[in-house]
């Protein structure tokens, strides 16, 4: 039946001049497009649907017939008449959408059954996705049937019904925003400050390069306004008195641990007296004890950022990291001394798990994202077991 079922049984002990029935058989997914019969021979053929409707033929071979009834396929004693079943897969259209319905001036996927095809999440929703949490693909508006959990997910054979159309819902989560309230200062190329809200997605400003132990005026790759609401608010006093005002959480260099922590108002009691790397007038870092903390929920601005290569950015003079979901992303390497990646070990991870190039990632990134997001070093984040392959195409979807 070439992959079909069929529901009578044919096949022996057919004589001449006998007529026989071939129900049509069925296929998931296929339209039965008739036989390929073959093993005839010169002898007059009929068939049809009817006894009265049959037609003939003398050819040795016949193609998308779809007849039931059949009479003279040979007339040779114990030939052998193959019919082969012709299947077409049913096409249908995918709409990707979210809750709350098809996205405006979105194209649909042309599907094939059996032939998968991808589907990206932040193509879909229509809120702002690096502000929310993918959760899953669903086959429901009520998210009660799962597809997949990948962000980027490969599908297939949604619907048995040609030229039917298929809604696939992406669910997504508001994300607990975090970083800094908007008046909160960022240190510039030049070494100025301005404040965190009048930024934008490509001004340049200071970051440290933790390979080479430098400061490097870097590009804002992400940017982020999180929209004013509740949030819990940190409130960090220093010894140098700088007094920061972290909305939720976010990363900084904690030179008594010599890595970055998150501090959040669940442990910001647990680094006062630890020392934070912060510039001074000199344009070096040197350690500033946090002395006083406390933490409150209040009405509040949210801004984050995201330099391109090095990650982190001089806020206040402090270096920070912005907060990320899965430990390990920005992180990959460990430190050493003078707040750099200490590089014996860090040789020991590359030669141990190598480096990607561009052409490994070009599916999913351009060039300049695959730069700006160190994507040669990713084997280290996978090697480690930080993420998966799938976990950073996710991941970069969700940033866009």
């Amino acid at each position: 039946m070439n992959n079909g079922t069929i529901d009578s049984q044919y096949g022996t002990n057919i004589q001449y001049d006998e007529v026989f029935t071939v129900d049509n058989p069925t296929r998931t997914g296929y339209i039965f497009n008739g036989w390929t019969i073959s093993g005839l021979d010169g002898c007059e053929h009929l068939y049809g649907d009817s006894i009265e409707s049959m037609q003939s033929t003398t050819d040795d071979a016949l193609t998308g017939i779809k007849s039931t009834m059949f009479k003279n396929l040979s007339a040779v004693d114990d030939s052998i008449i193959v019919f082969t079943a012709i299947w077409t897969p049913i096409t249908y259209k995918v709409f990707p959408a979210d809750g709350y319905g098809v996205k405006s001036g979105l194209e649909p996927i042309n599907c094939k059954y059996d032939v998968s095809f991808k589907i990206s999440w932040s193509n879909t929703f229509t809120g702002e996705s690096g502000n929310f949490n993918f959760k899953g693909w669903y086959s429901d508006s009520s998210y009660s049937k799962l597809l997949s959990t990948d962000a980027t997910a490969t599908l297939s054979n949604l619907t048995t019904v040609d030229g039917s159309t298929v809604y696939v819902y992406a669910k997504a989560e508001v994300k607990d925003s975090s970083c800094f309230t908007g008046d909160t200062l960022v240190t510039l190329a030049d070494g100025s400050s301005t404040r965190l809200d009048s930024l934008k997605v490509g001004d340049i400003i200071l970051s440290w390069n933790a390979i080479t132990g430098e400061f490097e005026s870097k590009a804002i790759s992400m940017y982020w306004n999180h929209g004013d609401r509740l949030y819990d608010v940190i409130s960090l006093t220093f010894s140098n008195g700088k007094m920061l005002k972290v909305v939720t959480e976010h990363g900084f260099f904690d030179a008594t641990l010599n890595k970055y922590v998150y501090i959040d108002a669940s442990n910001y009691n647990d680094y006062i007296g630890h020392e934070f790397a912060c510039l001074n007038g000199n344009g070096v870092f040197e350690k500033v004890a946090l002395v006083a903390a406390d933490y409150k929920k209040e009405m509040s601005s949210c801004y984050s950022l995201r330099t391109a290569c090095n990650d982190n950015a001089i806020i206040d003079g402090f270096l920070t990291l912005t907060h990320e979901d899965i430990p390990g992303f920005l992180t990959y390497f460990e430190f050493g001394e003078g707040y750099m990646y200490d590089k014996v070990k860090m040789q020991e991870d590359i030669a141990k798990y190598g480096l990607y190039t561009y052409d490994d990632w070009k599916e999913y990134v351009s060039y300049e994202e695959f730069v700006a997001l160190n994507g040669q070093y990713l084997t280290i984040v996978i090697g480690k077991g930080y993420l998966t392959y799938e976990d950073i195409l996710g991941l970069i979807e969700g940033m866009r």
